[in-house]
C-alpha cells in the first residue's frame, strides 16, 4: 500500500501531454522535444521512491513516521 502511494507521489509520467501542449502553445520548434528527458526523471525519481520504500521496509520498526503507519 505504501508502495503504491509512493509510485503515485514520485509522478510516473509516460508521455508529458501538458508540457508538449505549452511547447506548441508558445510556439517551439520541437514541441514533443520533451519527452525523452521527461521519461528519464520520471524513471529516476520512480526508481529512487521505491528503492527509499524498500529500504525504509526493511529498517527497524517504526524508524520512520510515514512508512509506520502502513505497517501491519
Amino acid at each position: 500500500m505504501c508502495t503504491f502511494l509512493i509510485l503515485n507521489i514520485s509522478s510516473l509520467q509516460l508521455i508529458p501531454v501538458n508540457m508538449i501542449a505549452y511547447r506548441q502553445q508558445y510556439g517551439s520548434v520541437n514541441p514533443a522535444g520533451i519527452i525523452a528527458p521527461a521519461i528519464v526523471a520520471t524513471f529516476i525519481s520512480t526508481l529512487t521512491a521505491v528503492v527509499y520504500c524498500k529500504v525504509k521496509d526493511r529498517g527497524g520498526e517504526y524508524d520512520s513516521f510515514p512508512l509506520w503507519l502502513c505497517r501491519q
